[in-house]
Order: structure tokens, then C-alpha cells, then sequence
């Protein structure tokens, strides 16, 4: 009875590793075959600037991929509209660029210290023909708000700098 379970264990345990590393190597791979990929992994919205303009490529070489993008409030109580991004639908051709802005919708924002927001991305892939799956991504990027107030004595700023830890 012992060695029976010993080699249970044993395949039970090499058989969940295959298909956990298997499936790693899936999402892994789905996540680097993105199509539309932004020009940088987090923004900053100065306040002494209008609007703030970001880049989208499509990285496929072949099909043209839609998309769609939207600003979201990290504290999800906060649902006042803060930045609004323009267009907030678009479509990029093959290879291409497509060019959005995002600007500030209101101004109830903090004047003494940044904020951070969600910048979303979504893919909308194009129509497949027959039968498939098609995925749709959402890349997820950090957008802060700096306001005019901490962009005037910016240097040595850092040994101002304070923690807080909120409850949730």
C-alpha cells in the first residue's frame, strides 16, 4: 500500500507541474504577443501642462486591432471623472500608430501632493474567420498627477518625502 501511494504522489505531483508550467507558458507567451502596446509603463500629468499625449502601436504585422482607453480612479469610491482620454475608440492598422490625449475633465484634485491614477488599454481584436478564440487585453498603466505646487521646488525634494498607511 505504500509504494502504490508513492507513485500516486509521484505522478499527481509531476502531472500538476506540467500543467501549472504549462499554463505559465501560455499566459506568459499571450501577454508578450500583445497587439497594441503603449510608448511608456507609466505617465505623468503635469499640472501646468493642458493635456498629456501617449502613443499606441500595434505590434501585429498583419491585422488591424481596435482599442479602446480610459483613465480610472485607483480609490474606487472616487468615481468623479477626473482626465478624460480623446479618442477614447480607436482603431490602429497594421504596424501602425495611433496618437491619444488625455486631459484634465475636472480639477478637485490635491495641490500638495501627487495622485495616481489607472490608465486603461484594451484591445478589441478584429473578427475572426471560422472558429477560434479571440482574446482581448487590457494593459493596465499608471498615470500620476503632479501638481504645479511640487513642480516648482523640485530639487532636493526627496527628504520631504512621507508615508502613510491607510486602512482599507
Amino acid at each position: 500500500m505504500i509504494k502504490r501511494n508513492a507513485v500516486t504522489t509521484f505522478f499527481t505531483d509531476r502531472v500538476t507541474k506540467a500543467l501549472g508550467l504549462t499554463l505559465a507558458l501560455m499566459v506568459a507567451c499571450q501577454s508578450a504577443q500583445a497587439s497594441l502596446a503603449a510608448d511608456q509603463t507609466r505617465y505623468i500629468f503635469r499640472g501646468d501642462k493642458d493635456a498629456l499625449t501617449i502613443t499606441v502601436t500595434n505590434n501585429d504585422k498583419a491585422r488591424t486591432f481596435g482599442g479602446q482607453a480610459w483613465v480610472d480612479n485607483i480609490v474606487e469610491k472616487d468615481t468623479r471623472p477626473t482626465f478624460v482620454v480623446t479618442p477614447s475608440f480607436f482603431k490602429v492598422k497594421p504596424q501602425g500608430q495611433q496618437t491619444l490625449r488625455i486631459i484634465m475633465a475636472s480639477d478637485h484634485l490635491p495641490k500638495d501632493k501627487e495622485s495616481v491614477y489607472w490608465l486603461n488599454l484594451q484591445d478589441i481584436p478584429p473578427a475572426l474567420e471560422g472558429s477560434g478564440i479571440a482574446i482581448a487585453l487590457r494593459t493596465k498603466l499608471k498615470l500620476f498627477y503632479r501638481p504645479v505646487a511640487l513642480l516648482k521646488d523640485r530639487k532636493g525634494a526627496e527628504e520631504g518625502i512621507s508615508l502613510q498607511a491607510r486602512p482599507e
